[in-house]
């Protein structure tokens, strides 16, 4: 698997459950020490983070393999099938966080902002496959428990996507200070590699 690919997979390990005392589903996490917070200094040992003032609706976890996963492990394939299926494998639902860090404060204040965490679910679908190219569109849907106890319908974001594509005639790369440029890539820069476009 090239080092493109592995970006891809990153980005499914990221977007996996994490771990926190409470989480913000109203429920606890167990058996892992707590998630890695940025703050100041960057050793998430000063300021303690500041969350949201609702509640997720309760999940289920789902601790099985998805069937992409099992067909990705399968024996005696292609690498580029290898590579398919990895990129297919992640489509799925996941339990995501998120944490914000004010770099750049604008007004003047004694002390920085403490960091902020929240969740969500985010789901990834299949938008497009013909083979080569395969796109990945990401969900994000948050239900929020009301004061009566019932769940609100959901709220849902088009979050972002990933193209990818497989032996590209191009790349966009970036140059600094706001600057892209496209390249041709090479016959052997494209041999059977994958682009991430986001």
């Amino acid at each position: 698997m090239n080092s493109l690919l592995r970006i891809g997979a990153l980005l499914c390990v990221i977007a996996s459950p994490s771990f926190a005392a409470d989480d913000s589903y109203g429920g606890k996490t167990t058996g892992a020490a707590p998630r890695y917070t940025f703050s100041w200094p960057l050793d998430g040992a000063t300021l303690q983070p500041r969350g949201g003032t609702t509640k997720g609706a309760p999940i289920t976890l789902d601790a099985e393999p998805s069937k992409e996963w099992k067909a990705l492990q399968a024996a005696d394939i292609a690498a580029f099938e290898r590579d398919r299926r990895a990129i297919l494998s992640m489509a799925g639902t996941y339990r995501v966080t998120f944490d914000f860090l004010e770099v750049v404060p604008y007004a003047k204040q004694e002390k920085p902002n403490a960091p902020y965490q929240s969740w969500g679910t985010e789901k990834i679908y299949v938008d497009a496959d013909d083979g080569k190219f395969v796109s990945l569109v990401h969900i994000l849907e948050m239900r929020i428990v009301q004061k009566d106890g019932t769940i609100s319908e959901p709220m849902v974001t088009k979050h972002w996507r990933q193209d990818w594509r497989y032996e590209p005639e191009f790349i966009v790369e970036h140059k600094g200070r706001d600057r892209w440029d496209r390249r041709t890539l090479t016959a052997e820069e494209k041999r059977n590699a994958w682009t991430q476009t986001v």
